[in-house]
């Protein structure tokens, strides 16, 4: 797969970042953990293709990722209460 440079159309990364901060935080810990998938997916690759730096670094990176997706989930049920559909 061809990595993108752009996910939105029109919108720079740091746009599309920035934007999903906004994210209820029940959402913005799904799309963290679709990140540590991803980027768990790719270290794996970069192993089988023998790129041993960049396992490792894809690694840390999801786990960190993993890290401030347990504190989003922390503020969900802090702030769930008073969010209104």
């Amino acid at each position: 797969m061809k990595h993108p440079e752009i996910i939105i159309n029109n919108e720079t990364p740091f746009e599309t970042g920035e934007k999903s901060t906004y994210l209820r935080y029940d959402s913005l810990e799904k799309m963290l953990e679709g990140q540590v998938k991803g980027l768990g997916d790719q270290a794996k690759k970069d192993g089988e293709k023998n790129y041993q730096q960049l396992e490792s670094l894809g690694n840390e990176a999801a786990k960190k990722i993993k890290e401030a997706s347990k504190i989003v989930a922390k503020m969900w049920k802090i702030s769930e209460p008073y969010m209104k559909e």
